[in-house]
């Protein structure tokens, strides 16, 4: 009688261990991360140039979609951008002081499949990024590989 008792208890044991998780636990958001060079900048009445490392006000819109990722943003250190996972570029325009450039950002998709529940996540490898050079001067790349977390991979050269 206790082997039965402790085989039937054995049995509940090995099957609720083996019932399926249909919830993913994992909420990583993989962006992009592009920062501003120190820059002088004229302040707002003109009078003297001041050294920052943010944007005063900027906005943010994917082309090829109707994305807009910052709409006047003020004080922002950082943008980051989400990268395309059915090609491998993407493209931003940009606005700040009343004027557009274009951002583009080539990369390698590189699909991890996590778990039944999470299914595929897309990593990103970026391979080079340039712009159109209206006040984009360079782009460079500091951290090539993009798997989420509020990391530095791109870091821009602008001018007033």
């Amino acid at each position: 009688m206790k082997r039965i008792l402790f085989f039937n208890i054995l049995l509940c044991v090995v099957f609720a261990a083996c019932t399926v998780d249909t919830t993913c636990h994992l909420t990583q958001k993989i962006h992009a991360g592009v920062t501003l060079d120190s820059m002088l900048v004229w302040n707002k009445d003109h009078t003297a140039l001041v050294v920052t490392d943010q944007w005063d006000t900027v906005s943010v819109q994917g082309i090829g979609s109707d994305s807009l990722l910052y709409n006047h943003a003020t004080k922002v250190k950082a943008l980051y951008l989400p990268l395309r996972a059915d090609t491998n570029i993407t493209l931003y325009t940009i606005t700040w002081k009343q004027r557009q450039d274009t951002l583009y950002i080539r990369y390698i998709n590189d699909f991890q499949y996590v778990s039944f529940a999470c299914g595929d996540f897309v990593y990103h490898e970026i391979d080079s990024t340039w712009s159109a050079r209206h006040f984009i001067q360079a782009a460079r790349i500091i951290n090539p590989t993009v798997h989420g977390g509020e990391i530095e991979n791109i870091r821009l050269t602008i001018s007033e």
